[in-house]
């Protein structure tokens, strides 16, 4: 409900100039766009060598692994269910979330 008093409310202002993306893209050789849904439809995390810039599609707990994001805030829980365990095989020793610290995982990369 939160979610859909913001959208209607809070709608974003975008430039003249956007490039959607679409699937897994790789912006740079050492940067790539990966399709997370579940906060969002369109949500996207990017990975940077060996770290994951993942937003809102999960949190971290204390030892670096991903764990659910608030429910309040996901459009869809089961997109963010199998996104948070997309993410979690990354070979990545980090992961930054948007709303916690940036957190080192404390078991090896898959």
């Amino acid at each position: 409900m939160r979610r859909f008093f913001v959208t209607i409310f809070q709608l974003p202002h975008l430039p003249d100039r956007v490039t959607e993306l679409r699937g897994e893209v790789a912006i740079t050789p050492s940067l790539r766009a990966v399709p997370s849904p579940g906060h969002t439809p369109g949500h996207y995390a990017y990975v940077w060598r060996d770290v994951a810039f993942i937003g809102d599609a999960a949190d971290t707990g204390p030892d670096g692994e991903l764990v659910a994001f608030d429910a309040s805030m996901m459009t869809d829980l089961h997109q963010g269910d199998a996104t948070r365990e997309m993410l979690s095989a990354l070979p990545v020793n980090m992961f930054c979330p948007g709303h916690t610290p940036p957190r080192e995982r404390h078991v090896a990369s898959t």
